[in-house]
């Protein structure tokens, strides 16, 4: 008896020694990237220009972030993504008075949660253009947003300055 179960286990052991095993591969090619599907990041328009002077942190995070539809390389990409990850954070640590708002938090995590899904995707040999459009629409959709807290926060002043008594 000992000798049969001695004897199905050593073939059992050689049969399974025997089976070829796929090659994992290490080409960092094999990353999806449909760079087709990637809308590109517009430029910042007339209303939108204010930012470049007043939150300089944030400026410089978008115009890196405008290089990454320029389809780069994987190591490039994978570079971008890591400096991208720490200009936001930067940009969030340098956040100006006039938008200090929940709204403008808020914006800043949502692109700072999809920039680090592409990152760890990316990592995975995932696709990446889903990701890659969320960090865009929610830049696109800051951007809005700080032009709508810094039209308010005009507005604010010049109702102020309205309600003030005219001395001639």
């Amino acid at each position: 008896m000992k000798k049969i179960i001695v004897a199905l286990v050593f073939s059992s052991v050689v049969i399974a020694c025997q089976r070829a095993v796929p090659a994992v591969s290490t080409d960092a090619s094999t990353t999806q990237v449909l760079w087709d599907s990637i809308d590109p990041l517009p430029a910042l328009d007339t209303a939108q220009v204010f930012v470049k002077d007043q939150w300089p942190g944030y400026f410089s995070f978008r115009e890196r972030a405008a290089y990454l539809s320029d389809t780069p390389s994987a190591e490039e990409f994978n570079l971008l993504i890591d400096e991208l990850i720490e200009k936001q954070s930067s940009a969030l640590a340098e956040l100006p008075t006039w938008a200090q708002q929940p709204s403008i938090r808020a914006r800043m995590k949502v692109v700072n949660t999809y920039l680090n899904q592409t990152k760890s995707l990316f990592g995975l040999k995932q696709p990446v253009h889903r990701e890659l459009n969320a960090v865009f629409d929610g830049i696109k959709d800051l951007d809005r947003n700080l032009v709508l807290v810094h039209a308010q926060k005009n507005d604010s002043v010049l109702f102020v300055q309205d309600t003030l008594p005219q001395t001639k």
